[in-house]
């Protein structure tokens, strides 16, 4: 599948067909998969194992987990388990089968909407669904769902936004690569995606896929319904052919009000006939193996009498019933069936014999910021609210087992295992071992907590349970739950004050609600009513002196927010424990707390944090009205130091123009200045915010401060970032527009290099000097010039910009535009008097510069202006050698015919000939196309096929030309040896009829014949031909095949090679390195036993031997390769295939009477990590005349022990050879008494 607008970039996550996969059976049809498509080597793969053709661009594993970190997508499939488990077997069936739905799986841009009373079995409806078109979807279709959660104060799963980024996930992951809308909203990761951008995203990509099915279940459950209800109506007014969602909700006024206009939205109603045979089916299965016949059929009546609908009200009557063990009492409790789900929940409640404990578990259960852990849950009963002054901790109230709360809460709550959940154990704490891993624990429906904050309960029985809520915008804001959850907290933590940390396991073990408490009290504050009792006796005890319950608190959650730009406030344990309470309290925005601590004598400007000083802190959150209450208590508005050096840079960097504008009239101090930063005025320039600014220039602030070591001035800072409304304010100002130049130039420079044309104009109109010396990256024309900004050019030529000023960091101006293959530009500059001849700036002369860009057009028109066409650059690579390393034959070709010199002396790249072979290379071809950074995946085999054609085109025409194909070796070699360490063998051929010398003095990697062995490792070629480890491949197990394909490829084409060399008379003792290296080397012998590259080999014999290449290594042999020549970290062939295991080999040699000397046998057999057939190839040595000395062997080994050098291993190695091949009588270890007595012991 081919999908416009999408960036492919394969996806590191493990795919199932049960999770997130795209659907790949047709519908009512069967599909083939595993199929594998290759249309020009472009692969990728879905999660069936299909693969289709899409171009692609790869990432790092990091780098994608790094943007779905960003997204911060919950994760809703434990809803969806969770309704699986639920769901029974042969219910709905239905609603598979029915009219709508099916119509919906086929129709574009449709809509079914599932709605129904609460408990009616939406939600189980839904996964069914989910369940039925992952099962059964059509090729190049998607699938995603959401269930939202409103059983807790949880946010993950009942807001809009994060339903967008969930659903953007999914179908991310389900693309087969990375896509262009995800990562143009992810930029570079510095800010938070809008909602306007979220949704623009997602309707991106349910476009990108043939059909794509949305569910989402209960709308009504949202916390913002307003915003999701205005996205599915404007979405389904899209028409977007490949959209089906399906929704779920309560029949709620506000709902239909919104769904009943839009004719594309079917409505399947869950009430009488529709799920009655479900609760039929249900009923059946859960009370077969109970009671009589007669007894089943009267629950059965009763029951599908009262149901209405609802599953929930059925499923708890079924708990209740199954309780009774007598027909009496199953009728006793048939008469007191409750009519429905709130009767239901009432009985319970008031039957419980622990009122108080349970009320206080389901307070925490409904109004927790997150799922609790079962141990979590059981820990709230240790805090005691009995006394009467504040609550304490009471260890008696502790249950014995911490599963007693689900017997406490049985009807109320459900678990969810922790490997299902959203929270992990291992981010908590060590479970403790009284528990049985029951998991989480949550409401078991949404109406549980509707009941406990209805109207209802108030007025009834169970009013004591009631808690008191307002509802405001959907969204319940339980007061008193919050302050009851905040003290539970605050109590529990002082009673821990006495630790020194929090952050060790047992303490987590034995406190299980620690953790939860210390991260979230303060959020519950904010819900709540902190400056009543308790929490505001417990707050003041927190934020005492001495006290370490508030910085143990700090440590496991530090409430320092990141700044506006990503950097963060870190303390060391040490420095949180020296913090002034106050501090905290101000950072956190208690303003009623922190009068309090003031009223008791605390000194104000006090000093510690990574603000420094409470003044800061606030400032830095952005509270006001801390800030007002510390500068009326005396708070020095300008006191230096910390993160951010005074109140009001910390201010700016949180982002508060409120807090910086009452700190002005508190007279702080605008003129501060940073070294490194230089002044806040500077600094806020540099980041575009227009109205901090405007505020400090209205204060006085001088727009003309000299620029900081990193920045520039306020100007040069605000021409850089794009906002002409800010630039136009500081030249009100009279700031400088000629200022001395900062770090990255004058202001005219910096916007001309941004390309900023209506800024340039701006500053000219200033009087900005178009003729300022070149800064750091030219001067202001040469900037532009690289721009692809033809207006901007022409605009600084007007104003008669110097078109042949001297060259800057790219070069001249014509220079510029030539390596950006700007020809408009180009010819601009042309016709103003560009000179086509100038130096070579630090990227070549204009017309390299063209050539190495491939701009044939462009080479063309410099070379009509007289461009020197052998000029030398500075490396030294002319215009020939640099379009023949990119392999521009075309414009190769070009150059000849204007007198390109084939045979100029050899630049960085080498000669034009070296230049050529060099281009079809992997490496070379990749750092091309793809820059330094290796973000790429395996090159496309068929691309370098063609590339290696186009290098031997030019070859071919070089060497008609007059090319030196013997010319002396450049930094890579001779051609010969460069084409074989390529295993380009049409090259080598052609460089070989053109009477190559096959025996040159050896280059970098040898001579021609060790070159192509060295090319020819597997492990070489695996290199060249796919991505390295840290990168992603686009289809793990099918390309491992391709991979291998290439490889034998590779290495045929490599053994080709070698036989073409020798047959031209290739040398097979050629040493690889300079013969004085060599016999350096060998008189360091030392260096058999030192870690070393395959590089170190200096004979080819030797080098094909490491690399494993028996066959060349036989070819070698044949051609009289020395098999005792010395050299090389083994010291000789033979010794360097024993250690490789390669018995082959070591054959081979033995057989043409290679030798073992003493010295390499002992660093054979201590070879510290041994292959498997180490002793069989030992025993081949000793077996041969020219192998290993047995007696030699024998005594050495003696001297090897008592030096401590045999060890266990060495041990169990000489016993095999002893008792596979004889060793006894005059060989018998026991004789000389050389084994520990253990062994001896044990014999």
């Amino acid at each position: 599948m081919s999908s416009p607008g999408v960036v492919c970039v394969p996806s590191s996550s493990t795919r199932s067909a049960s999770t997130d996969s795209v659907c790949w059976k047709a519908f009512n049809t069967t599909h083939a998969a595993g199929n594998v498509t290759n249309v020009a080597g472009n692969f990728v793969n879905n999660v069936a194992g299909n693969v289709v053709n899409n171009p692609n661009v790869s990432m790092t594993r990091d780098e994608e987990k790094e943007i779905y970190k960003w997204l911060a997508a919950p994760d809703s499939s434990a809803n969806f388990n969770a309704a699986q488990e639920k769901h029974h077997k042969n219910t709905g069936v239905w609603f598979l089968e029915s009219e709508q739905f099916i119509r919906w799986k086929v129709t574009p841009s449709s809509a079914l909407w599932i709605n129904g009373t609460p408990g009616s079995g939406k939600t189980v409806l839904c996964s069914t669904a989910i369940k039925s078109i992952r099962e059964g979807c059509a090729p190049g279709s998607a699938q995603a769902y959401f269930f939202f959660d409103s059983r807790s104060a949880e946010t993950d799963q009942s807001l809009h936004h994060n339903m967008l980024r969930s659903l953007i996930k999914q179908l991310s992951r389900q693309s087969g690569c990375m896509p262009a809308a995800l990562m143009t909203m992810y930029g570079h990761g510095d800010e938070k995606p809008s909602l306007a951008f979220l949704q623009l995203t997602l309707s991106k990509l349910i476009a990108v896929f043939e059909h794509t099915y949305i569910v989402i279940d209960a709308l009504d459950e949202c916390t913002d319904r307003g915003k999701l209800l205005t996205w599915i109506g404007d979405l389904l007014r899209q028409n977007t052919d490949q959209l089906h969602i399906l929704f779920s909700s309560r029949r709620e006024q506000e709902i239909l009000r919104c769904f009943e206009p839009i004719a594309s939205i079917t409505h399947v109603s869950l009430a009488g006939a529709s799920t009655n045979a479900d609760i039929e089916t249900y009923v059946d299965a859960m009370i077969a193996t109970s009671w009589d016949a007669k007894t089943r059929a009267r629950v059965k009546y009763v029951l599908m009498k009262g149901a209405d609908g609802m599953f929930r009200w059925v499923s708890l009557q079924i708990d209740e019933l199954l309780k009774c063990f007598t027909s009496c009492a199953v009728e006793e409790q048939l008469k007191l069936l409750p009519k429905d789900l709130n009767g239901m929940y009432e009985r319970t409640l008031t039957c419980s014999a622990n009122a108080k404990e349970l009320k206080q578990l389901l307070i925490w259960l409904a109004f927790s910021v997150r799922q609790l852990l079962v141990e979590e849950l059981a820990g709230v009963m240790a805090i005691d609210f009995s006394q009467k002054d504040t609550p304490t901790y009471n260890s008696g109230n502790l249950f014995f087992s911490p599963t007693h709360v689900l017997d406490l809460c049985t009807g109320f709550v459900t678990c969810v295992p922790i490997s299902a959940g959203r929270v992990h154990r291992k981010d908590i704490y060590t479970h403790s071992r009284e528990a049985t891993d029951p998991g989480t624990v949550k409401l078991a429906h949404m109406s549980v907590k509707d009941y406990l904050v209805s109207e209802r309960i108030k007025n009834g029985a169970a009013s004591f349970f009631g808690i008191s809520a307002t509802l405001a915008h959907t969204k319940i804001t339980a007061t008193l739950a919050h302050t009851k959850i905040t003290a539970t907290s605050l109590a529990y933590l002082l009673h821990l004050g006495s630790l020194s940390s929090f952050s060790d396991e047992v303490t987590f073990t034995d406190f299980p609600l620690v953790r939860y408490a210390a991260e979230n009290w303060l959020q519950h504050v904010g819900w709540g009513r902190s400056n009543e009792a308790p929490v505001w006796q417990l707050m003041i005890c927190m934020f005492s002196r001495g006290h370490n319950a508030l910085a143990n608190c700090i440590e496991l959650q530090d409430p320092h927010r990141r700044s506006r730009w990503g950097d963060s406030c870190s303390q060391t344990v040490r420095e949180i424990k020296g913090t002034p309470p106050l501090y905290y309290a101000s950072l956190l925005g208690m303003e009623e707390l922190v009068k309090e601590i003031l009223s008791r004598g605390e000194d104000v400007q006090a000093r510690g944090g990574p603000c420094d000083n409470a003044l800061q802190a606030a400032s830095y959150h952005g509270h006001e009205g801390v800030v007002q209450i510390l500068l009326e208590h005396g708070a020095h508005v300008n006191t230096h130091g910390g993160k951010y050096t005074n109140a009001l840079r910390a201010a700016f960097h949180g982002g508060h123009v409120n807090v910086a504008r009452l700190l002005l009239e508190h007279e702080a101090d605008v003129t501060v200045r940073e070294e490194r930063r230089g002044t806040l005025l500077q600094e806020a320039a540099r980041h575009g915010d227009f109205a901090t600014v405007q505020l400090l220039l209205e204060h006085g602030a001088d727009a003309n401060a000299p620029a900081g070591q990193s920045y520039g001035t306020a100007l040069q800072n605000a021409s850089g970032c794009d906002n002409y409304d800010l630039v136009r304010l500081l030249l009100q100002h009279k700031a400088d527009v000629n200022a001395p130049p900062g770090p990255e130039g004058p202001a005219l420079q910096i916007a001309s290099g941004r390309g900023e044309l209506n800024i340039v104009r701006l500053l000219l109109e200033h009087g900005a000097d178009v003729e300022a010396p070149a800064g750091p990256k030219g001067t202001a024309l040469q900037n532009a010039s690289g721009c692809d900004n033809y207006d901007l050019v022409q605009l600084l030529l007007e104003h008669k910009a110097d078109v042949n000023a001297p060259a800057g960091r790219e070069g001249t101006s014509l220079q510029v535009a030539s390596c950006r293959g700007e020809i408009d530009i180009v010819r601009l500059l042309l016709e103003h008097g560009a000179d086509v001849g100038a130096p070579a700036g630090p990227k070549g002369t204009a017309l390299q510069n063209a050539s190495r860009g491939g701009e044939y057009d462009l080479v063309r028109l410099l070379l009509e202006h007289k461009a020197d066409v052998n000029a030398p650059a500075i490396f030294e690579d002319t215009s020939l050698q640099v379009a023949s390393y990119r392999g521009e034959i075309d414009i190769v070709q070009l150059l000849l015919e204007h007198g390109a010199d084939a045979n100029a002396p050899a630049g960085y790249v080498g000669t034009a000939l070296q230049a050529a072979i060099i281009w079809p290379h992997p490496s070379a071809f990749r750092q091309y196309h793809l820059g330094w950074t290796p973000r790429f995946g395996s090159i496309e085999p068929e691309t370098l096929r063609e590339e290696s054609s186009r290098s031997c085109a030019i070859v071919r025409l070089l060497l008609e030309r007059g090319a030196e194909v013997n010319a002396p070796s450049g930094m890579n070699g001779t051609a010969l040896q460069i084409a074989s360490g390529c295993g380009e063998i049409d090259i080598v051929r052609l460089l070989l009829e053109h009477h190559a010398d096959v025996n040159a003095p050896p280059g970098p990697k040898g001579t021609a014949l060790q070159a192509v062995i060295s090319w020819a490792d597997p492990d070489e070629l695996q290199q060249q031909y796919s991505p390295p480890q840290s990168m992603l491949t686009l289809f793990r197990r099918d390309e491992r095949k391709i991979e291998k394909l290439l490889c034998d490829e590779a290495s045929l084409r490599g053994h080709a090679i070698v036989r073409l060399l020798l047959e031209h008379g290739a040398d097979a003792n050629a040493d690889a390195i300079a013969p004085e290296e060599r016999d350096r080397l060998l008189a360091a012998r030392s260096v058999f036993f030192q870690r070393a590259g395959p590089n170190d080999e200096t004979t080819v014999l030797q080098m094909a031997t490491y690399f494993g290449e028996c066959d060349i290594v036989r070819l070698l042999v044949e051609h009289d390769a020395d098999v005792n020549a010395l050299g090389g970290r083994y010291g000789t062939a033979l010794l360097c295939a024993s250690q490789r295991g390669d018995e082959a080999s070591v054959r081979l040699m033995l057989e043409r009477g290679a030798v073992m000397g003493p010295q390499e046998a002992e660093a054979f057999i201590f070879k510290q990590e041994k292959e498997r057939n180490h002793a069989e190839i030992l025993q081949l040595l000793l077996d041969s005349e020219a192998g290993v000395d047995r007696e030699w062997l024998y005594r050495k080994r003696v001297e090897w022990f008592r030096g401590g050098r045999v060890t266990a291993e060495d041990y169990d190695s000489i016993e095999y050879w002893r008792d596979a091949y004889g060793w006894r009588g005059a060989y018998d270890p026991y004789a000389y008494n050389i084994w520990p007595a253990k062994e001896l012991g044990a014999r």
